[in-house]
């Protein structure tokens, strides 16, 4: 059974572990950018810490003492939704 790390983009522990040792990935900034991990609808809110949580076994490091600059933390973004362009036809365009 898959143990998933971010389930918005369905990304295993066994995903990120094969990506860190083939491409040598030393940070989670890199991470994300790799794997989309905190870039799904949570924006980051549940697998960001959890990622946290497995730093010292992802990159054989503690996390402890170093800054968020120092880990390269990704951004936690709020969720996004589409909106229809017909929300926009009102008033305030019109007036324009």
């Amino acid at each position: 059974m898959p143990r998933f790390v971010c389930l918005c983009e369905e990304v295993t522990l066994e995903d990120i572990e094969k990506v860190i040792k083939e491409e040598k990935i030393k940070d989670l900034e890199t991470l994300k950018r790799r794997l989309h991990v905190g870039m799904g609808y949570c924006g980051g809110r549940y697998c960001i810490n959890l990622l946290l949580k497995l730093y010292p076994k992802l990159f054989n490091k503690s996390p402890r003492y170093r800054t968020a600059d120092e880990l390269h933390i990704p951004t936690a973004r709020p969720p996004v939704r589409p909106v229809r362009l017909n929300n926009f036809k009102g008033e305030a365009l019109e007036k324009s």
